[in-house]
């Protein structure tokens, strides 16, 4: 099963090879393989296991926190 991540993308520098992004969970520097568009149709999570210790956890993240 492939990895995937959701993330913001701000900004991306073709001659540098640089793409500033956020909410993305890795350390500063580490390298990104691949970058596909989101679709909202296809790319959404349809059964995921949600373990016990986050069951109080809300369900979204407000818009701005990331």
């Amino acid at each position: 099963m492939p990895f995937d991540s959701v993330f913001l993308l701000y900004r991306f520098d073709e001659k540098k090879g640089i793409v500033k992004v956020g909410g993305l969970d890795a350390f500063d520097g580490t390298p990104i393989i691949d970058l596909k568009s989101y679709f909202p149709i296809s790319d959404r999570v349809r059964d995921c296991y949600i373990a016990p210790w986050l069951k109080d956890w809300p369900e979204w993240m407000e818009d701005g926190t990331v």
